[in-house]
């Protein structure tokens, strides 16, 4: 064969494999901050993807349709054109919705969230990565104490890299509005089931030094969500995936969003009514793989104790396991005053290198 037709082929194959990835954000329309897990459709071929946990969404050029839906619970859905997202940067903003959902009926063997619920409680030990699969990870946590804050200071705050603890980031914060930063990367090897060894490798703390302070972002809630109760700042709230669930929590399937290979269902839950256990309100996504947790998201059904949100996201790990990718938490502290203000928590954690042993 000739060099030069060679060479064309080379290239012919390049191209053909090469794929442009987009990348954008789905923010709120007032708070600018990112809206977790919100689902984007292509409706021209009914599949589609959530965003991250800060927001972000990524895919390949190739799966571009026409028009795309973008929604999430809580907020009004948008429609927009391929043309319309290019000339926005790829960002999209969501309106929250002015309405709320009031108790729904449901009569036994007619609610379609309980089978799935079902299936994810039947499954929820082969999907627990600290009861079967030894592992190891290094993780990136940012914990970040602060008095209330206006939107503009906690989108800078949401902004600092990841990959990055460079003073100049944290400098740039008044000292009125963020009190206290603390950074660390470490590094966990797990064996199952209780073996666990964790070492922090960098770290690094800024602003008033308290002994209050002394909490990293991991230890605020349980790494994953499979156990019956879910832990956040020693109160444990029961799992919507813990046994007996569907008696207790109000399960409504929301949406399907359907992938090449899977399906997602997204389902809200919230407490049946006279509930006499601590509950959390949320969303959950259940992927048909193994029918595991793909996203969770919930806060604190009622005001006692910590006004708290967490927010999780899990990806499925060289093809067998599901795996906590992404961890945040807000948290208020009520009893906890600085110049008369509450003292808030914001936690992130974010996990990488994940090999499974």
């Amino acid at each position: 064969m000739k060099p030069y037709l060679i060479l064309f082929l080379s290239f012919i194959s390049i191209a053909a494999t090469a794929q442009v990835n987009i990348r954008g954000q789905v923010i709120d329309g007032e708070s600018n901050e990112g809206i977790a897990f919100a689902t984007i459709l292509f409706e021209d071929s009914k599949t589609g993807i959530a965003t991250d946990i800060d927001g972000f969404y990524e895919f390949s050029q190739n799966f571009v349709a026409k028009q795309l839906r973008f929604s999430a619970i809580g907020y009004e859905s948008k429609r927009i054109s391929f043309e319309q997202l290019k000339a926005n940067n790829y960002n999209v903003s969501l309106k929250q919705s002015t309405y709320k959902i009031d108790e729904v009926a449901i009569l036994p063997g007619e609610n379609p969230a309980h089978r799935i619920i079902n299936k994810a409680i039947e499954n929820r030990d082969l999907n627990n990565p600290e009861l079967l699969t030894p592992f190891f990870y290094e993780s990136y946590n940012k914990m970040v104490f602060t008095s209330p804050m206006d939107t503009n200071s906690r989108s800078k705050l949401d902004s600092i890299t990841i990959r990055s603890v460079q003073q100049e980031n944290i400098d740039s914060f008044p000292d009125s509005k963020v009190g206290f930063i603390m950074e660390s990367v470490s590094e966990r090897n797990h064996y199952p089931t209780t073996k666990t060894y964790e070492v922090v490798t960098e770290s690094r703390i800024s602003g008033v030094k308290t002994p209050f302070f002394s909490l990293l972002a991991t230890q605020l809630q349980s790494f994953s969500l499979y156990q019956d109760y879910i832990m956040v700042y020693a109160i444990n709230y029961l799992s919507p995936i813990s046994k007996g669930s569907t008696s207790k929590y109000l399960f409504i399937l929301e949406d399907t969003l359907f992938h090449e290979s899977d399906t997602s269902y997204i389902i809200s839950f919230r407490p049946r009514k006279n509930k006499n256990f601590k509950a959390l309100e949320g969303v959950l996504s259940i992927n048909t793989n193994g029918f595991a947790v793909e996203n969770f998201i919930a806060k604190q059904y009622d005001l006692t104790g910590f006004p708290v949100k967490i927010q999780q996201r899990y990806e499925l790990i060289e093809k067998k396991q599901w795996f906590p990718t992404q961890l945040h938490i807000d948290i208020v502290f009520a009893s906890a005053k600085v110049d008369g203000f509450s003292i808030m928590g914001k936690g992130k954690t974010y996990l990488k290198d994940i090999s499974l042993q």
